[in-house]
């Protein structure tokens, strides 16, 4: 009878040799994934926040300095126009 020949290790000899480096390569792994993806998400928020309050849409004048009364009257008119 011919022997047969064995091209790898048992599955009991594999499991044992440098198993430990192998689980810390995938945690790495698996934490800069999860780094990546909150960064992306970050970002995404914080471009968010930018586009909603630069396009505020409404350019209103500043109240002129010329005498109190029209002060107020341009005061109440805004708050007209806003309060919709």
């Amino acid at each position: 009878p011919t022997p047969s020949r064995r091209t790898s290790a048992p599955p009991s000899a594999r499991a044992g040799s440098g198993s430990g480096a192998a689980r810390r390569t995938r945690g790495r792994r698996g934490l800069g994934r999860l780094l990546a993806v909150f960064l992306v998400i970050v970002a995404g928020v914080i471009a968010a926040f930018v586009i909603a309050s630069s396009g505020s849409g409404t350019e209103q004048q500043p109240i002129e300095e010329e005498s109190l009364g029209r002060q107020v009257d341009q005061l109440r008119d805004f708050v007209r126009e806003n309060a919709r």
